[in-house]
């Protein structure tokens, strides 16, 4: 029964809700011009998952604990929430400790990959 189940199919029928495999997003369904059903993802929906991979959404410790309840994301981050102002002087204060500009560039790019909002802040 739990290999149906994991298949999106209950006692022989199926599930109206399907998720992908990735991120647990909503799946919807789509017909062709042939009469034939597909299922893909839903473009406009954006998990909680998606917040703590894209590093445009991404604000490392600035979720706030209302945002990480709704995202379903409490508990995969630190315990400890700071705010953008205070990352920036951390991230600020390890910049300065390095004197060759190759290892101020590495981090600066680590640090774009990682998280664009304090990147840009």
């Amino acid at each position: 029964m739990m290999s149906s189940m994991s298949n999106g199919v209950a006692n022989g029928k199926q599930n109206a809700h399907h998720l992908d495999r990735l991120a647990a997003r909503p799946v919807g369904r789509q017909s062709s011009s042939k009469g034939v059903e597909a299922f893909s993802v839903v473009p406009s929906q954006v998990t909680g998952m998606d917040f703590l991979r894209d590093p445009k959404l991404y604000k490392g410790m600035a979720f706030s604990l209302e945002e990480r309840q709704t995202l379903g994301i409490h508990g995969l981050l630190p315990p400890r929430i700071k705010t953008q102002e205070e990352m920036a002087e951390h991230s600020m204060r390890n910049l300065r400790r390095f004197d060759d500009p190759l290892n101020k560039y590495m981090f600066m790019a680590d640090l774009m990959e990682r998280n664009e909002k304090l990147f840009y802040k």
